[in-house]
């Protein structure tokens, strides 16, 4: 996905403070995906994988719709306790 259709179903600089408030470590960072059905990208700072994740639609840092928020939180709940280099945990809580 290219920066211009990122911001139009995100918001990467809300996605980015995020990203940093949940303490992920100084080898870590935050980059668009390579995938053209994904938002965002992490490398895992051990394996150096990339985790891919956010699908194209908007998110809730785009469409701040609380009812939204909510059915999606409340529809991957497990999501929340994952572990922090999975697309899932990623989506969770750095999209909604």
């Amino acid at each position: 996905m290219q920066l211009k259709e990122l911001v139009k179903v995100s918001s990467p600089k809300e996605v980015y403070n995020k990203f940093i408030e949940l303490g992920y470590d100084k080898y870590t960072n935050i980059y668009i995906s390579t995938r053209k059905d994904k938002k965002y990208m992490v490398m895992h700072p051990i394996t150096n994988k990339k985790v891919h994740f956010g699908s194209t639609m908007e998110d809730y840092t785009k469409h701040k719709d609380n009812v939204r928020r909510n059915a999606f939180l409340k529809r991957n709940a497990k999501w929340a306790k994952a572990d922090k280099y999975t697309s899932a945990y990623l989506s969770y809580n750095l999209l909604w």
